[in-house]
C-alpha cells in the first residue's frame, strides 16, 4: 500500500514543479489533489461553492469595515504549509479559471480568520491577493482598497517574497482602479532581489502590470524598457509566463504607436505560444490584440473570425473573467462592431 504522507509529498512536489514552470492547468490538478487530502479543498463551481462564498463575503465585509479577527489560536506547521500551497493554487488558477480563483481566495480568507493572523506565515499574501482580485474583477474597488490597507500592516518588510507580493498586488489594485498616481516608481533593487531568490512569478507579474500602466500613460520609453526586462527573464530562466507577457506588452506597444503590422505579428506569436502552453486565458488576450490589428489593417472578415474564436474562450469561463484578461477582447469587439 502507498503511504498517504509520501503520496502527498510526491504530489506536492509535482504541483510546485509545474507551478514553477508556469504549467498552470496541470499544476492546478495536482494542487487540488494535495489540498483535498490536507482537508482544505479549493471550492468547485456550483451551488455549494457559491453558497460558501456568500457567507464568506459577509465575513469579509465585517473584517474590512468593523474589526480584525480576534482568534488566539496559533497555526501549526501543517496549517502554514497548507495555506502556502493554497495560495499558490489560487495564483495558478488566475491563468485557468477566474471563478474558481475568486471562490478559492474567499475560502482561504475565511480559513485565516479562524486563527491568530499575526502567527500565520506570510499571512499578508492571502489578503493582498483577495484585495487585488476584488479590484481586477471590478467587484468592489472600495472593498479592495480597504482590504489592501489592512493587509499591508502585516507585510514582513524584512522578507523579499512578502515585499514583492505587496508590490505586485498593490500595483495590480491601483492599475485596475485607475489610481496610477499611487503606483510607485519602478523598484529595481527589489526586482533584482526577487530574481536572486527565484521569485519569477511575482517578478513577471510586476513587470506586465507596470508596463501596461506605462502604456496607458503614453510613457512608451518606460514600456519598451519593461519589455526588455520581461524578455530577459523569459530567456534567462526559460520562464513561460515571462515569454507570454513579453509578447503581450509588445502587442500593446505596437498597437498604441500605430505599428499595426508588428502588433499583428506579435499577437499571432502570442496565440501560438498560448496554445503550446494550454493557456486559454492568455489566448483570449492575444486574440483580442489580433482582431484589433486585423480591423485596423482593413481585414474586417478576419477580425470577425478572430472575435468568434475569442468569444468561445470568454464564454467557457461561464461566470467571471478578470478585466485585465478581457480588456483586449472587449476593446477589439467594440472596434469591430462599430
Amino acid at each position: 500500500d502507498t503511504d498517504p504522507e509520501k503520496l502527498i509529498r510526491f504530489e506536492k512536489n509535482i504541483a510546485l514543479a509545474l507551478y514553477n514552470k508556469a504549467q498552470w492547468s496541470e499544476a492546478v490538478g495536482y494542487f487540488d489533489k494535495v489540498l483535498e487530502q490536507l482537508g482544505a479543498p479549493v471550492p468547485k463551481k456550483g451551488v455549494g461553492g457559491f453558497a460558501l462564498s456568500f457567507w464568506t463575503f459577509m465575513v469579509l465585509l465585517k473584517v474590512a469595515y468593523l474589526k480584525i479577527p480576534g482568534s488566539k489560536k496559533t497555526p501549526g506547521d501543517q496549517e502554514n504549509e497548507t495555506f502556502s500551497l493554497y495560495f499558490k493554487a489560487i495564483e495558478a488558477l488566475s491563468y485557468v479559471d477566474h471563478t474558481r480563483q475568486f471562490l478559492g481566495a474567499l475560502d482561504l480568507f475565511r480559513r485565516t480568520t479562524k486563527l491568530d493572523i499575526s502567527k500565520i506565515s506570510k499571512f499578508s499574501f492571502s489578503w493582498l491577493g483577495l484585495a487585488a482580485i476584488l479590484s481586477v474583477s471590478g467587484i468592489s474597488f472600495r472593498l479592495g482598497s480597504r482590504l489592501l490597507e489592512t493587509a499591508q500592516r502585516y507585510v514582513d518588510t524584512e522578507d523579499v517574497f512578502s515585499r514583492m507580493n505587496n508590490l505586485v498586488m498593490s500595483t495590480i489594485t491601483f492599475h485596475c482602479q485607475g489610481a496610477w498616481d499611487k503606483i510607485q516608481d519602478f523598484d529595481e533593487d527589489l526586482m533584482n532581489a526577487a530574481l536572486r531568490i527565484g521569485d519569477l512569478f511575482h517578478a513577471a507579474n510586476y513587470l506586465v502590470f507596470y508596463g501596461l500602466v506605462k502604456g496607458e500613460q503614453g510613457e512608451f520609453g518606460h514600456l519598451q524598457k519593461t519589455i526588455e526586462r520581461t524578455n530577459a527573464i523569459g530567456e534567462t530562466y526559460a520562464y513561460n509566463l515571462a515569454m507570454l507577457e513579453t509578447l503581450e506588452l509588445k502587442s500593446e506597444l505596437f498597437l498604441k504607436v500605430g505599428s499595426v503590422h508588428k502588433a499583428l505579428v506579435e499577437a499571432e506569436k502570442g496565440v501560438l505560444l498560448s496554445r503550446k502552453h494550454r493557456s486559454e486565458l492568455h489566448e483570449l488576450i492575444f486574440l483580442g490584440y489580433k482582431a484589433e490589428a486585423q480591423q485596423s489593417l482593413g481585414d474586417a472578415k478576419g477580425a470577425r473570425a478572430t472575435i468568434a474564436q475569442a468569444l468561445q474562450f470568454h464564454e467557457k469561463q461561464s461566470v467571471m473573467v478578470l478585466t485585465i484578461f478581457m480588456a483586449p477582447f472587449l476593446a477589439a469587439r467594440f472596434f469591430v462592431d462599430i
